[in-house]
This record gives C-alpha cells, sequence and structure tokens, in this order.
C-alpha cells in the first residue's frame, strides 16, 4: 500500500512534468495498476503497445495512440534531458476542436432536451443531450488526478495530452470494450439516480437501460461475437448510481477474426452517450448542440503488444488547456444524460450537476481559483 501511494505521487509528478515540458502523454489508475507513457508525437490510429484515444463522432483521422518513448515512472528525472522543452510540436498541423465558450445556461439545456423529446416518435428512442461548464484557474493536474482517483479507485482515472486535443482528465466508470485472448467484454450502463434514493428504478430508466443493452447486443453478434448478458443491477459512480448490465462474448466462428477497427466504430458511440437510432441521435446532436464534443463521450485505453486491450468511455470527465504564461488553464466540464419521451427538463439539469460535482470538487488550484463563465 505504501508503495502503491508513492508511485502514484510519482504519476501526479510526471504528469506535470510532461505538461511543462509540452510533452504528448498519457496516465491511467485502474485499482492497484498504474501507468504513465510520453512521447514527442502520436501516431494516427490505433496501434498495439500505446494509449489509443478517439473522438466522440469516431472521426478516423482523429484517432490516435501514444506510443510511450519513456513510460518507467522512474524514468521522469530522464524526461528533461530527453526531450527538452517542446513548445508545441512545430511540424503537428493539427489543431483542436473550438474550445467551448460559455457554460450552457439552464433555459438553454431546458429547450435542447425539450426539443429531443419532441423529436422523438416512440418509447425505444433516445438521445444524449450534454452540456458545459467553463472556467478557469491555475490547475495542479497531477494534485486533481490524484484527488478523482482517491474518490473511486474502481473508476478508470486518466489524462492525456497531444497538441490536437488539449489535456483531458476523468474518472470513468464504463468501459466500451475489452479484450483477453478470445474473450469480449463490455457493459451497458445507463439510467441515474442519486445513491442515497431508496426507491425502485423507475420505467423512464429502465426502459433507457434496455435501449443500450439491446444496441449492444446487436452490434456484437453483428461483428461475428456470440454474446450473454448477466443480471441488471445497480451500481455506484460518485455520487450517483446506474443501472448496469455486463456484456461478454466469443467470436462465434474461431476460424474468422474480428475486425477490432470495425466493431470499435460501430459499437462508439454506444446509446448511452449518443442515442438510438444512432444516426437520428448524432445529427439531432451535431445541429443542436451548441458546441462541439470533442474527445468527451470518444474512448481511451491501454493496447497490449499482443492486441489485448481495455478501452474506457471517456466520461465524468474535464478538457483543460495548456497553462499561459500566468499559469492560468481554461477548463471545461462535461455532463449529459439520456432523454426519452418521459423525460423531464429539470430532472435532467440536476442530473447533470451531480455527475459534474465529484470533477468540480476535485480541481485542485495551484495558486488562485478561478470561476466558472456564463
Amino acid at each position: 500500500m505504501i508503495e502503491n501511494r508513492e508511485r502514484l505521487r510519482n504519476l501526479a509528478d510526471a504528469i506535470n512534468t510532461a505538461i511543462e515540458r509540452r510533452l504528448c502523454f498519457y496516465a491511467y489508475a485502474f485499482k492497484s495498476e498504474i501507468d504513465f507513457g510520453a512521447c514527442r508525437k502520436p501516431l494516427r490510429g490505433l496501434h498495439r503497445g500505446g494509449f489509443v484515444i478517439a473522438p466522440f463522432d469516431n472521426n478516423p483521422d482523429k484517432i490516435m495512440t501514444i506510443m510511450p518513448e519513456k513510460s518507467e515512472l522512474s524514468e521522469l528525472s530522464e524526461l528533461s534531458g530527453l526531450f527538452g522543452i517542446l513548445l508545441i510540436n512545430p511540424d503537428y498541423s493539427d489543431n483542436p476542436d473550438p474550445f467551448p465558450a460559455l457554460s450552457t445556461p439552464r433555459e438553454s439545456h431546458a429547450a435542447l432536451v425539450r426539443d429531443a423529446i419532441a423529436s422523438m416518435k416512440s418509447l425505444d428512442e433516445k438521445i444524449v443531450c450534454s452540456r458545459v461548464a467553463v472556467g478557469e484557474a491555475a490547475i495542479d493536474i497531477g494534485a486533481t488526478f490524484l484527488s478523482l482517483h482517491s474518490k473511486d479507485t474502481n473508476a478508470f482515472t486518466f489524462c492525456f495530452f497531444t497538441p490536437a486535443t488539449d489535456i483531458y482528465i476523468g474518472a470513468s466508470p464504463e468501459v466500451l470494450l475489452r479484450k483477453d485472448g478470445q474473450q469480449f467484454g463490455t457493459m451497458a450502463l445507463a439510467g441515474t439516480k442519486d445513491i442515497s434514493d431508496p426507491t425502485p428504478w423507475d420505467i423512464k430508466n429502465i426502459k433507457e437501460h434496455n435501449v443500450v443493452i439491446k444496441y449492444i447486443l446487436s452490434v456484437m453478434e453483428a461483428n461475428g461475437i456470440k454474446t450473454h448478458y448477466g443480471k441488471t443491477r445497480g451500481r455506484m459512480a460518485g455520487n450517483v448510481a446506474h443501472l448496469f448490465t455486463p456484456i461478454d462474448g466469443v467470436p462465434a466462428n474461431e476460424s474468422e477474426g474480428i475486425d477490432i477497427e470495425v466493431l470499435l466504430n460501430d459499437l462508439s458511440p454506444t446509446p448511452a452517450l449518443c442515442g438510438f437510432p444512432k444516426r437520428k441521435a448524432l445529427e439531432f446532436i451535431r445541429e443542436r448542440e451548441d458546441y462541439r464534443r470533442g474527445y468527451y463521450g470518444g474512448y481511451c485505453g491501454p493496447v497490449e503488444a499482443d492486441g489485448d486491450f481495455r478501452l474506457f468511455v471517456n466520461l465524468r470527465s474535464a478538457r483543460v488547456t495548456v497553462p499561459d504564461a500566468d499559469g492560468i488553464s481554461r477548463y471545461a466540464i462535461f455532463a449529459g444524460g439520456g432523454i426519452n419521451r418521459m423525460s423531464d427538463p429539470d430532472e435532467e439539469w440536476t442530473e447533470t450537476e451531480k455527475k459534474m460535482t465529484t470533477i468540480r470538487r476535485c480541481l485542485v488550484a495551484r495558486e488562485k481559483k478561478g470561476k466558472e463563465t456564463s
């Protein structure tokens, strides 16, 4: 336990050093597992032996793998000598998606939810409406990472940076897809209520959750994976609870390989982050949300050299800019909720407030506190 705490402190130092040196890097902590890697420039696409990041819209040109040139925390002292100070790689032409300009007003979010409900023709339809809270502060990203991890060691606490993404930091409760040899696993995680709410799950949340189960099963089976799912139960994530159903599978035909990139493209974003039908939900989000989600709602995670992987949905997260000359960063905290014909705009706002609470409280200011802009 003492050794693990020391490794976490080293990890926080590595994160802050990489940001100072403008290195592309990833860091994650999951239960007792800790990893970090830094490099000059990520590779395009999904590659083995690195950390994959993908955007919400699954644009193949924006899927990247950070391939570690230095990954041992004991080598932290060598980062400066190895890389020097890189003022954003001059040969890296990509620019991040526009940073959200303002926090989403409550009335705008309510109008978005009402429009989503009005667009639906059946109880099986769903659209995930998100909102953003924007501010600025002198943020200690390494300390924020440790704070997030301490809140829930069963969540996948992650942080990454490239010039094309800004910094993303979060603690995700949701596995998008994992592969261990011939075994595949994922989950349906949808439906939300306060962890202190003792009442049974209502029909609105059950309907929302069942849409996700049905979609994931259809995608897995269409990609040649024979699946089965376990018992649905409640699962805590920060200060809220979700309906959770584990889903596992194996190739239906062992002689035929599974095209992982096609499977991921079909699976992400799931109805838990986008909606159903998927195309209709994506069109609504692109047309009606007043900011671009960027990598929020996409996925990230390690891909091993042998092809096994664990990829998690980028949620319960914030996007943070590299500090300016005064040490100030802009930040954007994201949260969303699944909307169906039984949704209530006021309840949806309250749900997103609860989802934002953990990361808001975990943001550690280095010098002076900032405030959200509206």
